[in-house]
């Protein structure tokens, strides 16, 4: 994985709203491009998703896939991804 993100010590969290997303949506703005020639969603690679539970605890995700067993010829919406949760509440490391 890409990713470095080994703690949340300094990130801002965002929160859903009846305006917006937390997670940016549309093509280059959150976790994917939409490729309009291919109709193909990519993932940004080592584009991290860090998200805090209600209670306190962490987990980040980085989404793979898009595609059902990762084949860009299957049916969408068949998420791969790789990730790490802390279930220790208040510790802010990976």
């Amino acid at each position: 994985s890409t990713d470095r993100t080994l703690s949340v010590d300094g990130l801002t969290f965002n929160q859903d709203s009846s305006t917006s997303f937390a997670i940016p949506t549309g093509s280059d703005n959150g976790w994917y491009n939409y490729n309009f020639m291919t109709n193909i969603v990519s993932p940004i690679p080592g584009q991290i998703i860090v998200i805090r539970t209600r209670d306190g605890r962490y987990a980040k995700i980085e989404i793979l896939s898009y595609y059902e067993n990762q084949d860009t010829t299957a049916e969408g919406r068949y998420f791969t991804f790789n990730y790490v949760y802390n279930p220790n509440q208040g510790d802010t490391s990976f």
